[in-house]
């Protein structure tokens, strides 16, 4: 009799314990890109670049864009809010050259917004983030 309270009673416990574990609040931030800015730096040379956004699920974004050289005129795009909040990883190809940058890896519990930067320069594809409390 007395293993049958005793399973009872730690049975209970653990439920009671876990109880407050699995509250709302506990749960992982969600990264929100409020904007991501692709630019060409090169001064002689046109670029084409492909932007590519991916969810746990697939491909939820994917561009191709003509950037000119930068002196001349149209040489960066700003796309605000490109996608909904989630995890999302980021991909941007020029050339023989690619960067990645994964959303999630990069947002803090108290800054989830975040603002990506990619810029061809001389000899690579430079990439760069800011964080903020929110996206507005």
């Amino acid at each position: 009799m007395r293993r049958r309270e005793f399973i009872a009673v730690g049975c209970c416990s653990v439920c009671g314990i876990s109880a407050g574990c699995l509250d709302e609040d506990d749960s992982e931030p969600v990264p929100e890109i409020g904007s991501l800015e692709v630019r060409n730096d090169q001064r002689e040379e046109d670029h084409e670049f492909m932007v590519q956004i991916e969810d746990e699920e697939g491909t939820v974004f994917k561009e191709t864009y003509h950037l000119e050289a930068a002196d001349s005129g149209e040489s960066a795009i700003a796309l605000e809010d490109p996608v909904e909040p989630g995890a999302h990883t980021v991909r941007v190809e020029v050339d023989e050259y690619s960067a990645t940058m994964d959303a999630q890896d990069r947002i803090t519990d108290d800054q989830t917004c975040i603002r990506l930067q990619f810029y061809l320069g001389p000899e690579t594809l430079h990439s760069e983030y800011q964080l903020y409390d929110r996206c507005e």
